[in-house]
């Protein structure tokens, strides 16, 4: 079978594509969500060319037309406070974005499946104001939503951090896959895939877990890593984005690596999720042959698109760990914002 396959295209360090030349203008920017990938894509915005004038968490709206000041914001919000607490008013985002007028919105919460409808009904008031949106996670892309979906392939709503590093790939190529895919072969999750490897090595469960955490690929409870709904929800992202179809996340079965018997493990095993156009979904552990795509290194996700002639398209990504999803989300939005001319640069702040 023949497969074309699509590296992750932004770096880790340098100028990412689309962002301003020094001096250039800098498109003013909302940023919701300061745990560790906000707080990370806070700290490092002022390097990718991007102007932050306003932060939000649960408490409320900090703005400040000359910029934010990240370093102190950060460092309030790794304390575990509120920004309530540095004189951010509480009103609805929805209200913020009309008072603001960011040229872009960047969406760094954690992927939560029971705020995903509002994180796409307040996507799309960002759209229909005009900004530019790119997420870090993907519950809110886990249904079909023709609006958000719309705005992916036209290139005003940015995934690639959410999915990994392969998302940019994906919104390319919408269009085609939609036509043309007949099944999805994700290795999406980075952890399963450090800790079957481990335990093929004869770690055991808690030491390859501390691995993982020194790596920065964990935050706080494994148990989504480990039981499968982490891997369910990106295959729930990708089926409703390429199929246009719900995937209920309680359906495909899901092996559990924490009951798993480490002697039975054997090398290049992978967790790999898989949907078909036709409805079929199910998560399975695979023993993969040398040179299969699908064998993703540690430290990379692979996701891939099986064509109606049996070709596939292939997307690796390595946006992985708080730090490199950072990044992903300011690329992706610097280059969202380069390549619609950004609206708002320089505007003259709250109206």
């Amino acid at each position: 079978m023949s497969h074309t396959v699509f590296e992750a295209s932004y770096s880790t360090s340098g100028t990412s594509p689309g962002i301003p030349a020094r001096g250039a203008s800098r498109p003013r920017t909302l940023l919701v969500g300061l745990g560790q990938v906000g707080r990370a894509a806070l700290q490092d915005a002022a390097s990718a060319g991007l102007d932050i004038v306003a932060v939000a968490d649960t408490s409320g709206v900090l703005y400040s037309a000359a910029g934010v000041d990240a370093a102190r914001v950060a460092a309030h919000k790794a304390a575990g406070r509120a920004l309530s607490d540095l004189g951010a008013e509480r009103l609805p985002l929805e209200l913020a974005l009309g008072l603001i007028q960011p040229a872009l919105v960047l969406i760094a919460t954690d992927s939560d499946p029971r705020r995903a409808a509002a994180a796409r009904a307040f996507a799309r008031t960002a759209l229909a104001e005009g900004a530019r949106v790119a997420f870090a996670a993907k519950h809110a892309f886990a249904e079909p939503d023709a609006v958000l979906g719309a705005a992916v392939a036209g290139g005003s709503l940015g995934c690639d951090a959410a999915l990994g590093g392969t998302g940019r790939a994906l919104a390319s190529d919408l269009a085609r896959l939609r036509a043309e895919c007949v099944e999805v072969e994700l290795v999406a999750n980075a952890t399963s895939t450090l800790v079957l490897d481990a335990l093929a090595r004869g770690a055991t469960l808690a030491s390859a877990l501390e691995a993982a955490r020194a790596q920065g690929l964990l935050e706080g409870d494994p148990s989504a890593d480990l039981d499968g709904t982490d891997a369910a929800l990106k295959l729930a992202a990708v089926a409703a984005l390429v199929f246009e179809r719900t995937l209920e996340l309680g359906a495909p079965r899901r092996p559990d690596l924490r009951a798993l018997d480490a002697r039975s493990i054997a090398p290049r095993t992978r967790l790999v999720a898989r949907a078909s156009r036709g409805g079929c979904a199910e998560l399975e552990l695979r023993e993969l042959a040398p040179g299969d795509p699908l064998a993703a290194r540690p430290g990379s996700v692979v996701y891939a698109y099986r064509l109606r002639d049996g070709r596939r398209s292939v997307h690796v990504g390595r946006a992985l760990g708080a730090a490199k999803t950072a990044r992903a989300l300011l690329a992706d939005g610097a280059r969202l914002c380069a390549a619609a001319g950004a609206r708002g640069l320089e505007s003259g702040g709250a109206r």
